[in-house]
């Protein structure tokens, strides 16, 4: 997973995190309270599964572009698997 900010000028912020520390079994584990407390219920085996597919999906598409935000001024925001 990668992570890229920029301001449109002289900043630019680039975060490598590795995708097997993001996506596993053991963060699937709180993805149901965190899911919860913004009124979406899944259960222990749907985040596993959840999971799971994104992990699959990623191994068959190794630039997917997950998150891509740009303001009018400039600023952008990317977050590849």
């Amino acid at each position: 997973m990668r992570i890229k900010v920029t301001d449109g000028g002289s900043f630019r912020l680039n975060l490598p995190l590795p995708s097997g520390l993001v996506l596993n079994p053991v963060t699937a584990s709180f993805l149901p309270r965190m899911m919860e407390k913004n009124g979406v219920h899944l259960t222990a085996k749907q985040a596993r599964m959840l999971v799971k597919g994104i992990n699959s999906y990623r191994k068959a598409h190794p630039e997917w572009v997950l998150v891509e935000v740009t303001s009018a001024s400039g600023e952008e925001v990317m977050v590849k698997l």
